[in-house]
């Protein structure tokens, strides 16, 4: 009985010290924010513009606009959960400017140069700002919301308020709720919503969504699972501009590279 007891109290011992340590660091396990010195200077190959936007008072947002001769429209892309603007955008903005599609980014708050408290409301009112700054310069019809991993779930707000050209996700998740249980099988599921400060919940925006959508997603992702995107394409079931573009053997990084990524990126770029 006193080993079972002993046994009992450690395992709930475990479960307390689990719960205490995601409460309280759950922020550096969802984002990996990289830091840019303010004078830091880009430089790329590809033709682009640095813009600041001030987003709220204490909230300045920092941006690249990659530009190409006479665009279609305009890309407002949201990247994954680490890295800034420092990164290989040049030849990511390839990917559009080679469509005839020119390209937005923008860093999180406390990522890159951005500044500002970092919050999930935070995130979806600069990602809005951002929407609502393109369209003094874009037509709603010429922008594309673009999402890849973290970024799915803020593409998916932005598109569920707005009325862009289509939505683009790659490998997303179905909620933030819904993905921590695979991180930490040992939480409780009823505590889930209360311990965590983001939910960004997919599910419950693609389903306000009138653009079209389209679904990147390798079979073999590793980070955040396939099934993912085949359940909130069932959530689309009477959706028929919506589409999930399966890529075999695809990790969760580097479906760009794919061939029929590609091939399916030209025709919604069309």
């Amino acid at each position: 009985m006193k080993k079972i007891l002993l046994t009992l109290s450690a395992c709930f011992l475990f479960i307390i010290l689990g719960i205490s340590y995601i409460y309280t660091y759950q922020e550096d396990m969802l984002f990996q924010k990289a830091t840019l010195p303010q004078e830091y200077a880009f430089a790329f190959e590809e033709p682009f513009e640095e813009l600041f936007l001030e987003t709220e008072e204490g909230a300045r947002i920092n941006a690249l606009y990659f530009k190409t001769k006479n665009p279609k429209g305009i890309v407002l892309y949201f990247h994954g959960r680490g890295g800034n603007l420092s990164d290989n955008w040049g030849k990511v903005s390839r990917e559009f400017t080679s469509r005839n599609y020119e390209l937005f980014v923008m860093d999180y708050r406390g990522f890159g140069k951005s500044t500002g408290k970092l919050s999930e409301k935070a995130i979806c009112h600069d990602a809005d700002f951002c929407y609502d700054y393109l369209t003094n310069y874009y037509r709603e019809d010429q922008i594309v919301v673009y999402g890849r991993s973290l970024g799915t779930g803020i593409a998916t707000y932005v598109a569920s308020h707005h009325d862009p050209k289509t939505l683009v996700l790659e490998a997303p998740y179905f909620s933030i709720l819904d993905l921590t249980p695979r991180q930490a099988p040992y939480l409780p599921r009823f505590l889930i919503p209360l311990l965590l400060k983001y939910h960004f919940r997919t599910d419950q925006w693609i389903v306000r969504v009138d653009a079209p959508i389209h679904i990147f997603h390798g079979t073999d992702d590793e980070l955040v699972p396939y099934d993912s995107s085949t359940r909130l394409l069932k959530l689309l079931k009477d959706k028929r501009d919506a589409s999930l573009i399966s890529i075999e053997n695809g990790k969760h990084n580097h479906l760009r590279f794919h061939p029929k990524y590609q091939d399916a990126l030209t025709l919604i770029l069309d």
